[in-house]
């Protein structure tokens, strides 16, 4: 009604997360029943620490409260690559996961010597150790450490400390085709829609409403990867509407937050339109299924209120910011060459 128009655009697009990353695990068992996991991964805020926890109190049946992560001290903790290309879940996980295995493994021999039977019949949860094929046969790990007060020893000497690493070689190209069976690990998948509404005498934008489905593989923490795909709808919005440095003679002239605007609640759709779903396509090599996730949700917003413009006022417009300005101008000229 009246100046402004409704558009719909939508928009399908991928994410790579590359090869020849190498990471690396070491998992400690205590006698007290905590599970240390050391790794050298980085959490910026993505929530690395809590889905290593999960892959390790998943690997041992016991609650994420009894697993303590220690991190970001090389004399102690092994390689991590860093926080790159969304390879940290798929790579640390899968490394994590192996250490834990790892450490069961060394568990299993000292517990079957103890209640006598093969170790590839035991298992472990909630701090004990089960006879798989003998009902009621079990042993907590408690018992498999020496009786020294203190003493964090296994019965056969040393620590119980499982140490794995996890890499993915990429395969070479073919030099005639430039082609590749395996050029990366994995890619994260995206589908997104998004409604807009554009002033025809202004040209503001606003987004109404987002939708999106994303494939992460299995996620680990399904809050969380929600929570990261409405985080990027947010940064993918606010570059596609409102973000932009100015320049001027080589100087930015918009160096703060008073000049460079960042969208606020107000110019965020309202929660409930905002709608994501989470595609469960497990990944044959991930951690339980897992793939990563990170720079993916930023891929396709801004691709998806271009074309929500364009499907509401009829122009195309290419660099971003998609500002009052341009769109306006965008549709003057569009209807000046209309005219002739």
């Amino acid at each position: 009604e009246g100046p402004w128009k409704r558009g719909k655009g939508i928009v399908v697009g991928n994410k790579f997360t590359a090869t020849s990353f190498i990471d690396g695990a070491y998992v400690k068992v205590l006698r007290n029943g905590t599970i240390e996991v050391r790794h050298g991964g980085t959490d910026v805020g993505q929530g690395l620490h809590t889905v290593v926890a999960q892959v390790a109190a998943e690997e041992f049946g016991t609650s994420i409260d009894q697993i303590k992560i220690v991190y970001g001290d090389t004399s102690i903790c092994p390689f991590g690559t860093g926080p790159m290309s969304s390879h940290q879940t798929f790579y640390i996980g899968n490394a994590v996961k192996k250490a834990c295995q790892d450490a069961k493994r060394q568990i299993f021999d000292i517990a079957s010597g103890i209640l006598m039977v093969n170790p590839e019949t035991l298992e472990v949860r909630d701090g004990k150790v089960y006879a798989t094929d003998t009902p009621g046969k079990s042993i907590p790990i408690s018992n498999l450490f020496m009786p020294a007060p203190g003493c964090d020893l296994a019965l056969e000497g040393g620590e119980i400390m499982g140490k794995a690493h996890f890499t993915v070689a990429p395969a070479p190209e073919d030099v005639e085709t430039g082609q590749s069976p395996r050029p990366m690990t994995y890619f994260m998948h995206v589908a997104q829609a998004v409604q807009v509404a554009v002033n025809t005498e202004t040209g503001e934008v606003k987004v109404e409403k987002i939708g999106s489905a994303f494939d992460m593989g299995t996620p680990i923490n399904v809050k969380m990867c929600e929570q990261q795909i409405e985080g990027g709808l947010a940064m993918g919005l606010s570059i596609a509407v409102y973000e932009e440095m100015v320049f001027d003679k080589g100087k930015v002239v918009n160096p703060s937050f008073a000049d460079y605007k960042i969208p606020t609640f107000m110019e965020l759709p309202r929660n409930e339109n905002v709608k994501t779903i989470i595609a469960y396509v497990p990944h044959r090599e991930g951690p339980y299924g897992a793939k990563g996730l990170g720079e993916g949700v930023m891929t396709p917003t801004a691709s998806a209120i271009a074309n929500a413009v364009y499907n509401a006022v009829g122009v195309r417009i290419y660099d971003l910011p998609f500002s009052r300005e341009k769109v306006w101008k965008a549709m003057r000229e569009a209807k000046v060459a209309a005219l002739k």
